[in-house]
């Protein structure tokens, strides 16, 4: 398990204890306007050595972990850090894995929801088909949490990332692989959305320390457990109609949760939650994709099957269509 400090002072002493001078950071461009990316100016200025790596894009594709590799070498850096939300996570884990690094690992989470700073998952496309990446070398480290970064994120980002962590939470208590302590993660972090969303979404900012330990909350059963049929569908929603991901993973979820309705004993984990999340659905109101007729056949082939696998209910391809057509 990661560790965890919420405070920058902290953070920085842990990477003076270990001898870690020279930072090789995994970022957006907006990351220097908030105080991580503000607190890494100040180690700058005491004598650590900061190389940023921002040539990446949402869903990011396997071309921008290769030059991210050489980047890499080229910054001699001894420490790998992801800030941001899952885009720039995904790309540092990947650069750490594929490029055989022994570096030292951190993320610094931007959003609440992806929860990739607990995981040793990584989600990287090539030439638009997904490719899952799974390895504990991918486990971050440290973890550094400030909710102060949540302020003035846009509406449809804090929509779209906090439904991924609901995804994660109720994905993993349904999952094939189920068990007593991930779903401990996943109960604390349902009670801890439903209960504050609302006021989330109204900017309040009491709620945002909240909702990032959620998000880590999630990530940690789904560390346990992967994820299930709910994300195997979403992907193609992504490249296709253009939706965030934590938007299309919602749509899934809901709709693989009427199918499986009657057909797993695993629901009964998550009795106490339909209602909430139907209400935390039907308030969130994101837009449903136009998908023409044609292209459903094409939606269920590229389903994952490997997540398929760990689904507590086996999908067939018109059971994937039908699903589809439900959303």
């Amino acid at each position: 398990m990661s560790e965890v400090i919420r405070d920058y002072n902290e953070f920085a002493r842990w990477l003076s204890a270990r001898g870690l001078k020279s930072l090789f950071v995994v970022c957006g461009n907006s990351f220097a306007n908030i105080a991580p990316g503000r607190f890494l100016d100040c180690l700058a200025a005491v004598g650590f050595k900061i190389t940023y790596f921002k040539d990446f894009t949402p869903n990011p594709d396997h071309s921008s972990v290769v030059k991210g590799i050489e980047a890499f070498k080229e910054s001699g850096a001894d420490t790998i850090i992801g800030a941001g939300g899952g885009s720039a996570m995904d790309v540092a884990k990947a650069i750490k894995l594929e490029g055989e690094f022994k570096a030292s690992f951190a993320a610094i989470p931007t959003t609440a929801g992806t929860g990739s700073e607990a995981t040793r998952f990584a989600v990287i496309y090539d030439n638009g088909t997904k490719t899952s990446l799974t390895s504990d070398l991918m486990l971050p480290d440290v973890v550094l949490i400030d909710p102060s970064v949540l302020e003035g994120l846009p509406d449809y980002q804090k929509k779209a990332t906090l439904s991924d962590a609901v995804c994660h939470a109720v994905e993993s208590a349904w999952s094939a692989a189920t068990c007593e302590e991930s779903r401990e993660f996943s109960y604390s972090a349902l009670d801890k959305i439903f209960a504050n969303y609302k006021a989330y979404l109204e900017g309040d900012d009491k709620t945002f320390g909240i909702m990032m330990d959620a998000a880590f909350e999630a990530g940690e059963a789904i560390n346990i457990t992967k994820t299930t049929g709910g994300h195997a569908l979403c992907y193609k929603l992504t490249t296709k109609y253009g939706l965030a991901h934590g938007h299309a993973a919602l749509l899934c979820v809901n709709a693989l949760w009427d199918f499986m309705d009657g057909k797993t004993d695993n629901l009964k984990f998550l009795e106490d939650y339909r209602a909430q999340f139907k209400e935390y659905f039907e308030h969130l109101g994101l837009a449903k994709p136009e998908i023409a007729e044609a292209d459903y056949d094409v939606l269920a082939d590229s389903v994952n099957l490997d997540r398929l696998s760990n689904n507590p209910v086996a999908l067939t391809h018109e059971d994937i269509v039908d699903i589809y057509h439900n959303l």
